[in-house]
């Protein structure tokens, strides 16, 4: 993490700005730390599985990196960078939910009757369209997260090795638990799943 620096006026932002367009990297190491704040701020209360703080780090500085190379002189900068690193940021997820997703949905094995039903499953459906899709991408994202909240330290593992693929017993050794105590973990989780998606 660059250390977070105050926010200067705006045109010593943009100047430095300018000089990143033209491919000046000390210039953008220089603009780094005023962006850190909003940065941290931006990203600390998301708990994606799979998704390290360092990850969304790395987004946010190419999303800064992108905004510099093109910006336009007489814009304002900073709210340039923060829109350009806000996409950056949504699309990461975005594109790590569909990945993350496909595994979630075979590792909990919900019924298929009561999978196409729900608001999760519908985001899978060809028959909606782009608005609706983004909707439900949106709530499916937000109840994958809420998941993770409602579970235990040791489920969230559990959980782990689940999207893994892993089978129970190898992810009970690996974990150092009994396999019933995996198994009822496992179930813990589902249970926790079905609640929250028929809460929709």
């Amino acid at each position: 993490m660059v250390a977070a620096a105050a926010m200067p006026h705006t045109t010593i932002i943009e100047e430095l700005a300018i000089k990143v367009r033209t491919g000046d990297r000390a210039a953008f190491e220089e603009l780094m730390p005023y962006f850190t704040r909003w940065i941290h701020k931006s990203i600390a209360h998301w708990r994606l599985p799979g998704v390290t703080m360092d990850d969304l780090w790395q987004v946010a500085w190419l999303g800064l990196w992108e905004a510099s190379r093109s910006y336009c002189d007489g814009m304002e900068f900073q709210p340039w960078a923060m829109m350009i690193m806000r996409r950056r940021l949504r699309d990461f997820v975005r594109a790590t939910f569909r990945v993350k997703h496909q595994a979630m949905v075979h590792a909990l094995s919900l019924d298929a009757e009561d999978w196409t039903k729900s608001r999760m499953g519908l985001m899978l459906s060809s028959h909606v369209g782009p608005e609706e899709h983004f909707i439900d991408e949106e709530i499916a994202l937000a109840k994958e997260i809420a998941l993770f909240d409602r579970l235990s330290k040791f489920e969230v593992k559990v959980m782990r090795q689940m999207l893994d693929g892993r089978p129970l017993s190898e992810a009970a050794a690996y974990l150092g638990v009994s396999y019933k105590s995996y198994e009822n973990a496992v179930q813990r989780i589902r249970n926790k799943a079905r609640r929250l998606w028929e809460a929709s």
